[in-house]
């Protein structure tokens, strides 16, 4: 995977991304637009939280972020609801790696360990290259799709409004 030296320009780029896409995708779940539980496709002028992280995705990598940083995690929110967010994989100055995730229901980039510490569990990432997903908690892979499978959460939840 290539380094992305996370510096002024590419920080900036993240936190563009982060406030143009939840500025102007309104949340709709795919039940309203698609009528099916289910669809992925990047957002448009709407979308649920999958739509939105792919909508970043795809507008990062148009402006030339490789690929494989830039991966899809599905996570249990505070409220513990089944979420998606899109997860960003860089090198601090200081040659530390890092990853970042850009929440919709978040107003800037946070470090991964950020919303931990806010009772995100990060459940599955998909692996760069592929179309799979890897668990990040083997133990926890049964109780998701235990927890997916019961699940009536519909709509993206608000923004989390963070100073």
């Amino acid at each position: 995977m290539p380094a992305i030296i996370l510096d002024q320009m590419h920080w900036a780029q993240l936190e563009q991304v982060q406030q143009v896409v939840n500025q102007r995708v309104t949340p709709e779940s795919d039940a309203q637009r698609f009528g099916v539980k289910e669809y992925w496709e990047p957002a448009g002028r709407s979308g649920d939280c999958e739509d939105i992280a792919l909508a970043k995705r795809a507008r990062l990598i148009e402006m030339g972020w490789p690929a494989d940083n830039l991966r899809i995690a599905v996570v249990i929110n505070e409220r513990r609801e089944m979420h998606a967010v899109p997860t960003v994989d860089v090198t601090s100055q200081k040659g530390t790696p890092a990853t970042y995730v850009m929440d919709n229901r978040t107003v800037h980039v946070e470090p991964w360990k950020n919303l931990a510490e806010l009772g995100y569990l990060f459940l599955e990432r998909s692996k760069p290259g592929s179309a799979e997903w890897a668990s990040l908690d083997p133990k926890m892979l049964a109780l998701t799709r235990l927890f997916a499978k019961f699940s009536t959460a519909a709509a993206s939840p608000a923004r989390v409004e963070r100073e």
